[in-house]
């Protein structure tokens, strides 16, 4: 073998070892919502001012790492699902899996966006994702759904099946604010929304984190209260027990 068949296989390994080291560079982008389905780790949407993949800043993207093999963080192995978009640009939305279906994710509220026309796009407060078949339908609940609103962070609670979202806010075209004051249940067994008490319920709020514990109540840390959008003193912890509907406030 001469000498300039030995440079060209050289090159020709150098450039195939850099393609395959390379990973999809998503755009930057915030709000966005996360789900673990076995070992993937599912990313849907997110807002992108100064990246937008389209017309609009609310992306319906949905990206994914397979964590079941080692990957260095410098360079995560992004992988994106080809053909199969969101219906809309989603971003400050809260997602989960359902506990008995574990090819079924929900997404729950957000802002939903169409994509092309840059306009308004909410038809259902609540979406479920097929994995398998990349399906997203508005599944048909009974009770009362909650209104059109954005900033939660919800809880699924696999044992008996209830998924938990308190407050959340939507803008009106004049840009007023309004927060919710209420704590919204849907029993994934029976796609049945329902209400939880709001006696002693903390201040309508955003932004927050919520946490489910193994004894069933749901913990509530920082975020923006009321419409004037005030920081909450992350000292201040309230409490849901899913158990008994009943709030309290964590004391130190």
């Amino acid at each position: 073998m001469n000498i300039n068949k030995l440079i060209r296989i050289f090159f020709l390994l150098i450039i195939s070892s850099i393609e395959i080291g390379q990973s999809l560079v998503p755009v930057e982008r915030h709000g966005h919502s996360a789900v673990l389905v076995d070992k993937k780790l599912y990313f849907f949407g997110g807002e992108s001012v100064f990246g937008k993949l389209k017309n609009s800043i609310h992306l319906d993207q949905i990206l994914y790492i397979d964590l079941s093999k080692p990957f260095n963080t410098a360079n995560p192995p992004f992988e994106e699902v080809i053909n199969a978009p969101m219906p809309f640009g989603s971003s400050y939305a809260t997602a989960f899996l359902s506990p008995q279906k574990k090819n079924i994710i929900y997404l729950f509220g957000g802002i939903m966006w169409d994509v092309n026309a840059n306009v308004d796009k909410f038809k259902s407060i609540l979406y479920s994702y097929n994995v398998e078949t990349n399906e997203w339908i508005p599944p048909a609940t009974t009770g009362i759904a909650p209104e059109k609103r954005r900033e939660i962070n919800g809880v699924i609670n696999n044992e008996t099946g209830k998924f938990y979202a308190f407050s959340g806010l939507d803008t009106n075209a004049q840009n007023v604010v309004t927060t919710f004051n209420d704590m919204n249940i849907l029993d994934i067994n029976s796609l049945t929304w329902s209400k939880g008490s709001i006696t002693n319920a903390p201040l309508p709020r955003v932004d927050y984190t919520a946490t489910l514990l193994s004894n069933g109540v749901i913990v509530f840390i920082g975020g923006r209260e009321t419409n004037n959008l005030v920081s909450v003193d992350i000292n201040q912890l309230p409490l849901y027990d899913t158990k008994v509907d009943r709030w309290s406030t964590m004391v130190n």
